[in-house]
């Protein structure tokens, strides 16, 4: 009988992800608590480049890793087998393009982003009128993340408490086998 939960792989990447997500959104989130002059400030921005520039190295080997791993097959309906494949090319999506806009977005102060002290890269040859344009997008496909995310869990709750038909448990590596 097929194992009814994702591959060790897949749930490894995907909770992976999770965490680091959490560590992004908080460090970027929590920054603003500091003055400027103080430089947990800026190590909290680096902490979120890091983090972020992980997610998006991560989410090309998910999608590598998801192109030849197969998953189980759950009973649902056409609908929703549509919606939860457009939810996640939406997340990849996201999570590959905030990155690289962010990366444009700092680029425009025409610093190099220092990541820990473990890596430096070099910004992008770009103007400020650009990276302010990315900056802005970054932000708003940030908010979109958030927004996908929270409907990502409340479809995960949904085949859990009302559907019952083991999608959560099986990225738990709970289904039955």
């Amino acid at each position: 009988m097929k194992n009814a939960n994702w591959p060790p792989l897949v749930r490894v990447q995907h909770w992976l992800t999770v965490l680091l997500m959490i560590l992004c959104i908080g460090a970027v989130w929590s920054h603003e608590a500091f003055d400027k002059s103080n430089p947990m400030r800026a190590q909290l921005m680096q902490l979120h480049f890091l983090s972020g520039g992980v997610i998006g190295l991560l989410t090309l080997l998910r999608v590598v890793t998801r192109a030849v791993v197969t998953g189980p097959v759950h009973s649902t309906t056409p609908l929703v087998t549509l919606l939860a494949k457009a939810g996640h090319l939406g997340l990849y999506l996201l999570m590959i393009l905030l990155p690289l806009c962010g990366y444009v977005a700092v680029s425009g102060k025409g610093l190099p982003i220092n990541l820990l002290g473990w890596l430096e890269i070099p910004p992008l040859p770009v103007s400020s009128g650009v990276a302010k344009v990315f900056k802005e997008l970054h932000e708003g496909l940030g908010n979109a993340l958030i927004a996908l995310v929270a409907l990502h869990v409340a479809a995960a709750l949904f085949h859990a408490l009302l559907l019952k038909d083991k999608v959560l448990q099986s990225m738990l590596g709970r289904a039955a086998e």
